[in-house]
């Protein structure tokens, strides 16, 4: 099951720690690239 939670200072560091399969790389981005993609887009 899916679940989508806040991102907080107390879970960013397990956030980080998340990795996509192998066989979902050329589909989806790692976490920390795609957080900080949203930091640089927010500005």
């Amino acid at each position: 099951m899916i679940r989508l939670k806040e991102i907080t200072n107390k879970n960013v560091i397990d956030v980080i720690r998340l990795h996509v399969k192998a066989n979902q790389k050329e589909y989806v981005a790692d976490n920390e690239i795609s957080l900080a993609k949203s930091i640089c887009d927010a500005k």
